[in-house]
């Protein structure tokens, strides 16, 4: 499960790396495709996705299954000056 962005460029990565036909990597398994912004149903939890700032496409998702909830963010911008930067410069609000 990831967004279609994120997919398109790992098969494209993995295809670099290990010289398989990314034909073959596409069909070495089942993709799900996750959209930023609308409710995801999988195994009976409830997945909603959003973009993290990062220098190439991650995700975030928050999971709810039985009353209970998490969040799990991949690669992301971690540098509160860095994000100060980026708002003063307008590339962020």
């Amino acid at each position: 499960i990831t967004t279609p962005t994120i997919y398109k460029s790992f098969i494209r990565k993995y295809s670099a790396l290990s010289g398989l036909n990314p034909t073959l990597l596409r069909h070495s398994h089942r993709h799900r495709p996750a959209i930023v912004g609308r409710p995801l149903k999988f195994q009976g939890a409830t997945f909603n996705f959003t973009y993290t700032l990062h220098t190439i496409p991650c995700i975030a998702f928050r999971v709810e299954w039985r009353g209970r909830s998490m969040v799990f963010t991949g690669d992301h911008l971690n540098s509160p000056p860095m994000i100060d930067q980026l708002e003063g410069k307008g590339v962020l609000t």
